[in-house]
């Protein structure tokens, strides 16, 4: 058994920050939905009605291709993959004896799994959890005195890289699910994420025999992600005030097909890029309820899906 080094105090300090600041990032994003479904709960219709007049109806999933996001998209990818990748540099070094391979795979194929169905019915909340990531590097470095500690953080993180995984391919699959003939976006956030995991690993290994370095490093590449990261995440999920026209458009849509004040309801969330799961929350009706819903939408606009049925939607505004 290797013995083990004392650690810098200030190591520990930078270690300490990032946590702090990462449980702040996250704290902030639950305290903020949360605050918006209890104004939602006390009063339904009020807040509906209120986001009429004011005209809140629609966030950036459901822009038209933006090539400044998709670089933003692509660039917080690169450097979350980056961050992470040069940060385990600093933490691997004495738990080499002591993790079996196997063992953290099994945990990130679980990880995986419980990603696709977290991403699948909240897409904010798996961005959350996929830079959360970034916080085990530190917390093993503070952990470092105690083996069995920093193997269970180890294992831990494994089964958050599944979240990690997933958020570089939804990210871009969602992009790509936007419109007709944009498939080729859909592997950009893994190539983003193999090139951040190439430039992670050659700052880890050259930097590896100099710890302080690598530490302070993985801290201003973690603070830099951490920036990209709520500036997409406001663009993509913030909700932004539309034009009376833009309204109106929906409006007319709506009424040109017959829909059902709820099915006009359902659809005006469709057009956010709201998943059936936060339709149902934001309506306080059953899953089921949105699903039969939906396939009203799809029969009498005749279309088979959610992307031709937003596709119909476009031209009807064209």
């Amino acid at each position: 058994m290797k013995s083990k080094k004392n650690i810098c105090p200030r190591k520990q300090i930078v270690a300490y920050l990032m946590i702090i600041s990462l449980l702040c990032l996250c704290c902030g994003c639950i305290k903020d939905k949360n605050e918006k479904e209890c104004v939602k709960r006390f009063d339904t219709d009020a807040v509906i009605e209120n986001e009429d007049n004011e005209h809140m109806k629609k966030t950036d999933m459901s822009f038209a291709l933006d090539y400044k996001i998709l670089l933003l998209a692509g660039l917080t990818v690169f450097m979350l993959s980056m961050a992470k990748n040069s940060g385990f540099y600093f933490s691997t070094i004495d738990m080499a004896d002591g993790i079996s391979l196997e063992l953290t795979r099994t945990f990130y194929a679980l990880g995986l799994i419980i990603a696709g169905i977290v991403n699948d019915k909240n897409r904010k909340l798996g961005a959350v959890l996929c830079v959360s990531t970034l916080a085990f590097p530190f917390a093993l470095l503070v952990l470092k005195s105690s083996l069995e500690s920093s193997i269970v953080v180890w294992i831990l993180s494994y089964g958050f890289f599944g979240f990690f995984s997933v958020y570089r391919v939804v990210l871009f699959a969602d992009f790509a699910g936007k419109k007709e003939k944009l498939i080729w976006i859909a592997g950009m956030g893994l190539m983003a994420g193999r090139l951040g995991d190439a430039a992670g690993v050659y700052a880890g290994m050259k930097l590896m025999d100099n710890i302080s370095v690598l530490v302070l490093l993985a801290a201003l590449v973690f603070m830099f992600t951490i920036f990209l990261f709520v500036l997409l995440f406001q663009k993509i999920y913030t909700p932004i005030i539309v034009s009376a026209e833009e309204r109106k458009g929906i409006e007319d849509f709506c009424r040109s097909f017959l829909f059902s004040p709820r099915e006009h309801d359902v659809f005006k969330l469709i057009d956010e890029g709201l998943s059936n799961t936060e339709i149902a929350d934001r309506l306080f009706i059953s899953e089921n309820t949105v699903k039969f819903h939906i396939k009203n939408i799809l029969r009498k606009t005749e279309s088979k899906n959610r992307i031709e049925l937003l596709n119909n939607y476009e031209r009807y505004k064209a």
